[in-house]
């Protein structure tokens, strides 16, 4: 029996690409007793969600969704199969559950490999890119913003192509300064398609972007030519705080500071409070650079008070860690499906040899009757048909056999699989360790140290030294490298150069140059050391021998 239409959900299916917010607003009439066929219970539940999600409205969980990935799993469609666990790993992405989101995005890429949909494998390679950027895993980033570009570019869609170059310029952004050129030239090709399909939604993406990347390499004057780009690209100019932002910082780092002030406050509706302490940092300094000590701490103090407010966001490895589970979890599902097929065969192979033993059992029965009649005549013919049975059943005890031997030899393949299972996880655990201090090198704070003791070394001086910004800069790399470090120790009532010091001795850089980059002799850091161990930490650490056993205990707290 065919189902019931419903004009509705074909009417918001046909608008959601084009009117998201329209396509939300006709299924909320939607009523709930005119979907009585579960296809389009499970329709609805689907485009709902991605309605909502389009027009940027929050869920409130995920029961919805998962009605609609229940259905369409059942069903086996793979095609519907794909669009529904898509759309349910951007509902955890929008819930703030990346862990779970990446459970679905592995699941959609799998059937729509499978339904051969590659504009979906795009948008699921580009979610699924994001995911990583936002945990710092720039590597598997960029591979997967490279697959969705090239998707995009073969189907063609502008759209995907150019927001995967404006995503992998952000990530060499946050990379290297030494790859800026290459940001730069990616975000000129996207601007260059933005253009072309006269999409502003991307223009403004991109200038967006190229603003932030001339601030950063110091290109004053370009940045504000792009700022004003941006801002003028706008539809509602009261409502852009991101516009505003962008400009504002172009005028500030042109030092004109009535200018800069004017459009960031314009931006502080903004709703992130990481983007607030920037702004709040910028408006002190510029009140600072004025003289306006007291305005200058206000905006200090709403900068800390932000600051204080940030949620820890999750660790990379838990992203690492669940996407080694679903790959596990798939390898004993397939596993499992084979065991399961090697176990009806081996079922209905049974069930032959026990037809075939019964059909033999009733032919001699039926012999041993007519034998009965004519048992003088055929009795050495009986003789013969019994051991021909005979044969037959030692024939199928060694096909039980090889039967047995067979299930055998997979049980010992699984067992050496898993244990490949196994080495590759401790391969990858190693594999992180090692990215974990290639990063550490790679910040610029880092570099700048490595060449101020590289020249103490040659010269007994250096031309640069270690500014506030740059030992800043290295707080912040010394507390995501060794949990928090810095943030503990100023609990101790350590001084800042005290602080510091302690965040270096645990780096692998010997300790006669330590002093070179406090602008100290050689001596500084034995002195140091031992002030602090016996006058701050000694009497609080008294289970330790020496500073280097309080630092590393510290680092292994939580």
């Amino acid at each position: 029996m065919q189902e019931e239409r419903s004009p509705l959900l074909e009417r918001a299916d046909s608008l959601l690409s084009v009117c998201p917010d329209s396509a939300w607003r006709l299924l909320r009439q939607v009523p709930s007793d005119s979907l009585r066929g579960e296809a389009w219970q499970a329709r609805y539940a689907l485009l709902r969600t991605e309605a909502a999600l389009r027009y940027g409205q929050s869920l409130a969980d995920d029961s919805l969704i998962l009605s609609a990935v229940e259905y369409y799993d059942r069903a086996g469609d793979a095609g519907m199969q794909a669009q529904a666990h898509y759309w349910a790993g951007n509902a955890y992405r929008s819930l703030k559950d990346e862990e779970k989101a990446l459970r679905q995005y592995w699941l959609a890429e799998e059937q729509a490999r499978e339904a051969e949909d590659r504009r979906l494998l795009g948008a699921i390679y580009n979610n699924w890119a994001y995911l990583y950027g936002l945990q710092g895993l720039y590597e598997r980033s960029d591979s997967l913003y490279q697959l969705a570009g090239r998707i995009g570019e073969l189907l063609p869609d502008s759209v995907l192509w150019a927001e995967t170059l404006c995503r992998r310029a952000s990530i060499y952004m946050e990379q290297d300064r030494n790859r800026y050129g290459e940001a730069e030239k990616l975000l000129m090709q996207a601007h260059a398609i933005g253009v072309g399909a006269r999409n502003k939604q991307l223009q403004r993406l991109t200038l967006n972007l190229l603003t932030a990347l001339y601030g950063r390499m110091d290109c004053k004057e370009r940045a504000l030519e792009t700022a004003k780009q941006y801002y003028v690209l706008q539809e509602d100019t009261s409502r852009a705080y991101a516009a505003c932002r962008m400009l504002g910082f172009a005028y500030y780092w042109n030092r004109q500071y009535d200018s800069a002030s004017c459009y960031l406050k314009r931006a502080l509706p903004v709703k992130s409070h990481k983007v607030k302490i920037g702004i709040y940092q910028c408006l002190a300094d510029m009140a600072r650079q004025e003289g306006k000590d007291r305005l200058a701490q206000r905006m200090e103090a709403k900068a800390s008070s932000y600051k204080d407010s940030l949620i820890v966001d999750k660790s990379p490895l838990s992203l690492v860690e669940t996407e080694k589970e679903v790959a596990l979890s798939h390898s004993e599902q397939r596993q499992t499906s084979r065991m399961i097929e090697y176990g009806v065969g081996g079922l209905l192979f049974g069930s032959l040899i026990l037809g075939v033993i019964i059909f033999i059992f009733y032919q001699r029965r039926r012999k041993w009757r007519q034998e009965k009649v004519y048992w003088g005549r055929e009795k050495a013919e009986s003789i013969q048909r019994q051991y021909r049975m005979q044969e037959q059943l030692k024939g199928v005890q060694e096909l039980l056999h090889q039967s047995q031997t067979h299930l055998k030899e997979k049980e010992v393949q699984m067992a050496d699989l898993q244990q490949k299972l196994g080495r590759q996880e401790e391969k990858e655990n190693r594999k992180y360790a090692a990215l974990q201090q290639e990063e550490q090198e790679c910040q610029p704070v880092y570099l700048k140290m490595k060449k101020i003791m590289e020249e103490y070394a040659q010269h007994e001086k250096s031309d640069e030294g270690m500014t506030e910004e740059d030992w800043l800069q290295w707080e912040e790399v010394a507390n995501r490298r060794w949990n928090q470090i810095c943030l503990k120790l100023r609990g101790y009532e350590l001084s800042n150069v005290e602080i510091r010091l302690c965040s270096l001795l645990l780096t692998n850089v010997p300790v006669v140059r330590i002093g070179c980059l406090f602008g100290r002799q050689r001596n500084f850091c034995y002195t140091t050391q031992k002030r602090i161990w016996d006058k701050r930490l000694k009497s609080d650490f008294e289970t330790c021998a020496n500073l280097k056993e309080v630092l590393e205990y510290l680092v292994n707290t939580p």
